[in-house]
């Protein structure tokens, strides 16, 4: 299908799924509609028909039925969507004749059941506008116009006064069949067409997400270029020890975005598949405004959802930013500002390992911070606290962050159930190039640069205890 500058249909070129959407029901349809139906009728007129046409009239719907079953296992294979509207709209328009013909052996030989009949074809008529005829609506008009057709003509040539306002409802009747299929099928297509649109939308999400992976491949060769030159200068200086620091947890940070985005990529993912299931299966009675009503809330909603994680996405990927940013100035903050955008960055990771992590923000008041320094310190604590609860295999693992007040300041504890720091090495953690890991997960660095971005960049304090079943992490600012 195409679409026009204003957003409307061209005209009715079908877009590949409304074939498909149509084409899948065509066998349950063919067996329906020219089979069981025929033998139905069959079965009621065969002592009032004359038997060869009413047996001419079965053999041609089994014949109808055979072709439409043949169309959609064979031309729809081949992808020639050109031939298959060709001989889908051919047998359609054959099929409506069918029971046209139908219309006009009742009316010739059965006249006491003919208004049943009517009535019955009417209602079936009815009935396609919001099942598989709709989505190729040209041939379902081919079908309505061949189906009423005979009807109409009878009456008109009946002559009597109620004949003719019969034609005339009939023809009502028809009007008001097609104007609902074509809303069928125009909603069908903006459903489609939305739903392209998504997967556009979807598309240049993954091209945003390799955009900003390569950046930060580029930003990771860099840091290493210079953290490298640097550290061969003098290992001394305080930013070459912290860009170091920042460059081992480099690849951590990606692992725990890959986490991060794993829900709502997959939740994107869910939404997009219950749209097209709702389509599919036609979930909705778009024949009243009730339904209508409901079909759009629930579209809208689901919309809204899928903005929802594109901005949780999009929030991940700036906080990752700003944390490599270099710190021009302190900025005023709450203490659990810098702590929740550390937890937006490593929670999923630590959810993935089995790790509860439970805040208590008893803090409020605002200190002069560097945020990403302060994000450096949490996530360097925290991390290390992981990796000990996976080297130890602790079960019912569990990181506690609590903040609050003092007369001074604020303080910040974080402990765990880790089993706590030997005594032998707790006075050398805050040491450089000092670590229990080995040299491929572990550079002495962390805590070494936490303490030094608490004490010498904040004026803090920075300490260590072991209390009750794991370590306790002490920051005090002021």
């Amino acid at each position: 299908m195409h679409e026009n500058p204003s957003g409307g249909i061209k005209k009715f070129q079908y877009h590949p799924e409304l074939i498909s959407l149509y084409n899948s029901g065509i066998p349950i349809a063919a067996v329906v509609g020219n089979v069981i139906t025929p033998l139905l009728f069959f079965t009621v007129l065969y002592d009032i028909i004359p038997n060869m046409i009413l047996s001419l009239w079965l053999a041609t719907a089994f014949a109808i039925a055979i072709v439409r079953i043949y169309i959609a296992k064979n031309v729809y294979k081949k992808r020639s969507y050109d031939i298959f509207m060709r001989w889908t709209t051919i047998s359609t328009a054959f099929n409506g004749a069918t029971w046209g013909f139908a219309s006009l052996l009742i009316y010739l030989y059965a006249p006491e059941i003919y208004l049943s009949f009517v009535i019955t074809l009417i209602v079936g008529l009815i009935a396609a506008t919001s099942t598989t005829l709709s989505p190729l609506y040209k041939t379902y008009v081919y079908y309505v116009f061949f189906a009423t057709s005979p009807l109409i003509i009878v009456f008109l040539f009946k002559g009597g006064p109620l004949d003719t306002v019969t034609a005339l409802l009939i023809m009502v009747f028809a009007l008001f069949i097609l104007v609902g299929g074509y809303k069928n099928y125009k909603k069908l297509y903006e459903t489609i067409i939305l739903k392209d649109r998504l997967k556009l939308l979807n598309n240049d999400l993954e091209s945003e997400v390799r955009k900003r992976t390569k950046e930060l491949e580029e930003l990771n060769n860099s840091l290493a270029t210079k953290v490298e030159e640097e550290m061969r200068k003098n290992r001394a200086k305080d930013q070459q020890l912290m860009q170091q620091s920042r460059m081992a947890q480099m690849g951590e940070m990606i692992s725990m975005i890959a986490h991060q985005w794993r829900q709502p990529l997959g939740a994107i993912a869910a939404s997009s598949i219950d749209l097209k299931m709702k389509m599919a299966f036609s979930s909705f009675d778009l024949d009243t405004k009730e339904q209508q009503h409901a079909c759009s809330d629930y579209f809208e909603e689901q919309l809204t959802n899928i903005e929802t994680y594109v901005e949780s996405l999009t929030t991940t990927i700036d906080d990752f930013r700003n944390f490599y940013k270099p710190n021009k100035e302190k900025k005023s903050m709450a203490i659990n500002e810098p702590i929740e955008k550390s937890l937006s960055i490593i929670e999923a990771s630590a959810k993935a390992n089995g790790i509860e992590i439970i805040t208590d923000f008893q803090s409020q008041k605002s200190l002069a911070l560097y945020d990403s320094e302060m994000m450096q310190v949490f996530l360097n604590i925290i991390k290390n606290a992981q990796d000990n609860f996976k080297e130890k295999k602790i079960e019912n693992a569990k990181i506690i962050i609590y903040t609050e007040d003092t007369s001074n300041g604020v303080l910040v504890r974080i402990s765990d159930n880790g089993g706590g720091i030997s005594q032998e090495i707790i006075e050398k953690i805050f040491d450089p190039y000092f670590s229990t890991k080995d040299e491929k997960n572990g550079t002495g660095l962390g805590l070494y640069m936490s303490k030094t971005i608490i004490e010498e960049h904040h004026h803090g304090s920075l300490e260590v205890e072991n209390r009750d079943q794991g370590a306790c992490f002490t920051i005090t600012l002021s």
